[in-house]
């Protein structure tokens, strides 16, 4: 008699596989034409178990633009969090704007390592990012650059 080996059930890998090839096939045929029975299809699950790790293909789609979204934050803390923790950064005019050529190379570096989130974001904006406002999403990188742009204005006005 041959003793069948067990299959070892590895969720997190699991998950991961599935937002690989969701994020693909989001990148090339945008959210209105990826069908969770492609991305069920490619990442070689059925579409159930995408219902119940991710709810709907929004739950996913959003899954997919938070991960990319830890990964450019994880990115942009190790190489300006320095920057960013500066409490002079908003009245030093020369530090200031070495936090901008950073934001700006940082994230250039972070597209051109992930072509598919741009394309993402090129879907988006060709749909006047109705998804993006669908599911609430604002990245707090963003928000944190725009407060310290904020505090060196009202510095820069403050002393004219």
């Amino acid at each position: 008699m041959t003793e069948r080996k067990k299959k070892t059930y590895d969720a997190a890998r699991t998950k991961e596989m599935i937002l690989n090839d969701a994020e693909e096939l989001f990148a090339e045929h945008g959210l209105s034409a990826t069908r969770i029975d492609t991305i069920a299809s490619v990442a070689g699950y059925n579409k159930s178990l995408i219902y119940q790790y991710y709810q709907d293909k929004l739950g996913l789609y959003t899954a997919v633009i938070k991960r990319a979204d830890l990964a450019g934050n994880n990115m942009f803390e190790r190489l300006a969090g320095d920057l960013l923790s500066d409490e002079g950064i908003a009245s030093d005019p020369a530090k200031f704007r070495r936090l901008l050529e950073e934001s700006i190379r940082i994230s250039y570096d972070f597209l051109s390592d992930n072509p598919r989130y741009v394309k993402i974001f090129s879907w988006e904006a060709a749909e006047e990012w109705r998804t993006w406002k669908k599911i609430s999403y604002a990245p707090d990188d963003i928000l944190q650059l725009y407060e310290i742009a904020k505090k060196a204005k009202a510095n820069c006005f403050g002393k004219m």
